[in-house]
């Protein structure tokens, strides 16, 4: 792990911001090949993976349990709010580069359903498109703003590492930013 400095311009805006960080994306990968499926949900504990435990010494905002999300070719998640994250850290580990996440302007009293498999609310308004994003690596989400993830022509495999509960997203732009990663 350390700073990737072959990187283009980064993008940073009110909705995510791409980090400038290298990680072992073959261990990465392993661990999700070995842990995808021994959860009863999406979730898995940090604790497991001491690949995982030194990413979090190293960027301490993050949380204690990460996610795996595999999205058949052109399938995904329509509008949705995150149910109990405010910001994470997603990965691609594979078939990223078709993808698509879209975020939306949100409005008050926009009507949602609750989905408790997994931890999110839909949005049942259509909402005005504000920025589009292909994950090709490790990037900060805003997840209380509508957005929406769908893989494209092949399988899309990301982790998504919530981050501490006391953090949202513009808290934890501030900290990384002035982070040594």
């Amino acid at each position: 792990m350390g700073k990737d400095n072959n990187i283009a311009q980064l993008i940073d805006n009110e909705f995510i911001k791409e980090l400038p960080i290298d990680l072992n994306m073959a261990r990465l990968k392993d661990i999700v090949d070995k842990a995808y499926g021994s959860s009863t949900n999406h979730q898995y504990m940090i604790t497991d993976y001491p690949y995982l435990h030194k990413i979090q010494k190293a960027i301490p905002i993050l949380g204690w349990r990460w996610n795996i999300y595999k999205f058949q070719p052109n399938k995904g998640l329509g509008v949705h709010v995150d149910a109990r994250r405010r910001a994470c850290i997603n990965i691609p580990i594979s078939g990223t580069d078709t993808s698509v996440t879209s975020f939306y302007r949100g409005r008050n009293g926009m009507a949602t359903v609750y989905d408790p498999a997994k931890v999110l609310y839909n949005i049942q308004d259509q909402l005005e498109e504000a920025f589009r994003f292909t994950l090709r690596r490790p990037t900060l989400i805003r997840n209380t703003e509508p957005h929406s993830a769908y893989a494209g022509s092949e399988e899309r495999v990301i982790i998504s590492w919530g981050l501490r509960d006391d953090l949202g997203f513009f808290e934890a732009k501030e900290i990384l930013a002035d982070a040594q990663i």
